[in-house]
């Protein structure tokens, strides 16, 4: 039989199929057709197909037009920007900070005449917030929060990204300002002439990449830990995200292949996998090890093993995966099915039996520890106990959760009713009793 695949954007593939063919495998070949991410599929009649049953068993039939639903991820979690500190937008644009003590206490100091804000970016000790096209910095000064000899320049801005110890606004005429520290990407005079046209900018520990507007990638900051891609530079044409690690890049081109560079063992070098590492669909990042997605579904890891670089032992369950999620020293992969498959650090890991890792729909992480939110709203945890891997005494209140927030050390989970509830370590995030007061009518969570 021949089947229509078609998005809601309106794009649509043709794949044939037999009637004794499972859902979830045609889906993977429409994903493969469609060149994104896949995780459910609508029959003509508008019945959400049950993934684990035959076409024939499901009732599709040749010529039927079926809808795809395409996956929603979140954007890359950098870890080595060691943000301690939570965030909350209330509905009226106010600003809540809390935590934070790793990174001092000015950075829980929100200015005054701070409101309307649209976007928050924190790094190891400042934190930057969007508002009607201006940027506002506060905290550790030498770190970004004190954006004074650029502010003339922080205007009509739509996005800031941060290494640990800097910031790199992008401005709606493709231009990029940045501040900091110089060692890590805070002074860009040596590629400015380049930056122009720029339309999405990433960033490791100490060095940023820009990708312009006709594919090709620029870096600056410390040469040796990511800060220079001339190795490589032939081969960054038609780029279309970059994830990065701390001291490595990952170039996802939009033939589907990846490029990398930066310290060899912690991602840069992606030698060992490269003659698989083709249709690429989404790229992650722990802080020393890099995890593609693929378009048939399965999974490859590159780097620090002990950090996620090998995820043979588990290969055998990557298979339908629909998202990644990383935090620094380990990976989580969910496959279609609401399964979790972990591999990393021993510590960040979780056993394939148990029962409570099914039917999940979405997964955040701090540094050492994921958190799962299942499709009845509840939360499941695990990792270190003393960066959010346990939610204690909170576990009641997890219900109804809408969407999961991981900083450094902590999570913060956003309720249907706008509350806020708070795991992890007391003094960086994991207590919001002295802003509890504040925590309602919130309508996103940033760390």
């Amino acid at each position: 039989m021949l089947l229509h695949f078609a998005l809601m954007s309106g794009q649509e593939v043709a794949v044939e199929a037999l009637p004794e063919d499972i859902v979830d495998d045609v889906l993977n070949r429409a994903q493969d057709a469609l060149n994104v991410v896949l995780v459910s599929m609508i029959s003509s009649s508008g019945a959400l197909l049950n993934l684990t049953r035959s076409l024939e068993d499901e009732g599709v039939q040749d010529g039927d037009r079926l809808i795809v639903v395409v996956d929603k991820s979140d954007p890359p979690r950098q870890w080595h920007s060691n943000s301690f500190i939570l965030a909350a937008l209330k509905k009226d644009g106010q600003l809540v900070v809390w935590g934070g003590e790793a990174a001092g206490a000015s950075c829980c100091a929100v200015p005054e005449d701070l409101n309307s804000v649209e976007f928050v970016c924190a790094n190891s000790g400042a934190i930057a917030a969007v508002t009607d096209g201006r940027v506002i910095t506060w905290g550790e000064a030498n770190l970004g929060g004190d954006s004074a000899a650029v502010r003339h320049q922080l205007v009509d801005v739509c996005s800031v990204c941060s290494s640990a110890y800097a910031f790199a606004a992008l401005k709606h005429d493709g231009s990029v300002v940045c501040w900091g520290d110089s060692n890590a990407g805070g002074d860009s005079t040596a590629v400015q002439e380049q930056l122009h046209s720029v339309r999405q900018i990433s960033a490791a520990t100490w060095a940023f990449a820009a990708i312009k507007g006709d594919g090709s990638v620029v870096t600056w900051g410390n040469d040796r830990k990511g800060g220079d891609s001339s190795s490589v530079q032939d081969q960054l044409m038609n780029v279309k995200s970059i994830c990065a690690s701390s001291w490595a890049f990952a170039a996802l081109r939009a033939d589907g292949r990846a490029i990398t560079w930066g310290v060899a063992n912690k991602g840069g070098d992606s030698r060992s996998v490269q003659e698989h590492l083709h249709n690429v669909l989404q790229l992650r990042a722990t802080s020393w090890a890099f995890a593609a997605l693929k378009s048939d579904g399965t999974v490859l890891s590159w780097g620090d093993p002990e950090s996620g670089g090998d995820c043979r032992k588990v290969h055998h369950r990557l298979t339908s995966v629909c998202q990644l999620c990383a935090c620094a020293e380990a990976f989580a992969a969910l496959t279609r099915l609401g399964q979790v498959v972990t591999w990393g650090h021993v510590l960040c890991q979780r056993s394939s039996s148990d029962g409570s890792l099914n039917d999940v729909q979405r997964m955040s992480a701090s540094s050492r520890a994921f958190a799962a939110l299942k499709k009845d709203g509840t939360v499941v945890t695990w990792g270190d106990r003393q960066k959010g891997g346990s939610s204690g005494t909170m576990e009641p209140e997890l219900v109804d959760i809408h969407q999961i927030c991981g900083s450094s050390w902590a999570f913060a989970a956003l309720r249907g009713d706008g509350q806020v509830i708070t795991w992890g370590d007391p003094r960086n995030g994991g207590d919001s009793s002295a802003v509890s007061h504040c925590l309602s009518d919130i309508v996103d969570l940033f760390a």
